[in-house]
């Protein structure tokens, strides 16, 4: 099975690769992943959440699901699996961002974005569309720069979906227990 995902992946990266590389898309493509970049673009939209009362739960949320993508991605997942990255495997393709020495599964870029997204989607569902096609971006820019497999940035979204709607039930519980032991809503 692991075979076939690698083959599939490696077909994918490829003809990305090979069909829809343009200078348009490499400038594109490496802005957009730098909204991803140490979950810059999400932690300023928490921040900004919690400067208001009104706002505060969903930017709590969002601060703790972040925090919480980030550990479990990066610090437990990644070693565990120890992929190695595309860039790496095939140190030949040409590069417009450096390849990142972490290892690939999961992307981190993916599981912030869409576990961010996700929050922003619950609690903010104007921001539904924004937000859906940011984290999509993100995740495609990872594949399309050369620094994750499809497979990587897939398993990052789930586990983005994953991780925040876990946070999102831990803190509506957190609240309600709040409001029932202070009266406030």
């Amino acid at each position: 099975m692991l075979n076939w995902i690698q083959k599939i992946d490696k077909e994918i990266l490829f003809f990305i690769q090979g069909h829809w590389k343009s200078s348009f898309l490499d400038t594109l493509m490496v802005f957009v992943t730098s909204l991803g970049n140490g979950a810059f673009l999400w932690i300023f939209i928490a921040f900004l959440l919690l400067l208001t009362r009104k706002y505060q739960k969903s930017g709590l949320a969002l601060i703790c699901t972040i925090c919480l993508s980030l550990i479990l991605g990066d610090h437990i997942i990644k070693p565990l699996i120890m992929r190695p990255r595309p860039c790496h495997a095939y140190p030949w393709v040409p590069l417009l961002i450096s390849c990142p020495i972490t290892p690939s599964f999961p992307s981190g870029h993916s599981m912030v974005a869409a576990a961010s997204a996700t929050v922003l989607i619950y609690y903010h569902r104007l921001t539904a569309i924004g937000a859906i096609i940011i984290a999509l971006a993100i995740a495609f820019s990872r594949i399309y720069l050369f620094v994750h497999y499809p497979s990587d940035a897939l398993g990052g979204i789930l586990l983005g979906i994953l991780t925040s709607s876990l946070v999102i039930l831990g803190i509506n519980k957190l609240y309600k227990i709040i409001e029932d032991k202070t009266g406030m809503t």
